[in-house]
């Protein structure tokens, strides 16, 4: 990779010095070349975020416009029994309150689940069997991103200019969740 030119500059006029001032003025310029990188980093932070904030108003005004129907079609569904059409699925009311079955991660029988809940060890069995009660994981918290990962991630997004469209910024946002998730 070649030399800015401020650098590069900076460089020959230290060469060349022979004055005291003259080697303050190449330090002055190595100064204001990095004060200008780091006002540049700044300026892609804000755009990215004011980028964030467009695309989020948007977003919200659909998602209130639709609320009043969405409700109406829900409300609907579950008094009714008809069910929501989602394309062309029907979607049972009674299944947006089911959760998904965990499957047991272990079995163990009544006096093996005493002596763990009082913290001595125990042998826990990889099938069922008479008598053997299941035990399940807890389920995972979802760890969401905090407003300063989101906007960071815009700034690296915005820094980049392939990646500047709402689905990338979308893409990008979806990654770093998958990653903190799992």
């Amino acid at each position: 990779m070649t030399q800015p030119e401020a650098l590069r500059l900076a460089d020959e006029l230290e060469r060349v010095a022979e004055y005291d001032h003259q080697v303050q003025a190449a330090a002055e310029l190595r100064r204001l070349y990095q004060a200008s990188l780091d006002l540049l980093g700044e300026l892609y932070v804000l755009r990215a975020s004011k980028h964030l904030r467009d695309v989020t108003a948007a977003y919200t005004k659909i998602i209130e416009q639709a609320q009043p129907e969405l409700e109406q079609a829900m409300t609907d569904a579950i008094i009714g029994g008809t069910g929501v059409m989602l394309g062309d699925r029907r979607i049972d009311p009674a299944s947006i309150y089911k959760q998904p079955e965990q499957e047991p991660v272990a079995w163990v029988y009544p006096e093996g689940l005493e002596a763990f809940k009082s913290g001595k060890p125990w042998t826990a069995y990889g099938s069922s069997g008479e008598g053997r009660i299941p035990l399940y994981l807890a389920p995972r918290q979802w760890q969401g991103l905090t407003d300063n990962e989101i906007v960071l991630i815009c700034g690296e997004c915005a820094a980049s200019a392939h990646q500047t469209d709402d689905l990338s910024y979308a893409r990008a946002i979806e990654a770093r969740l998958r990653e903190k998730n799992s």
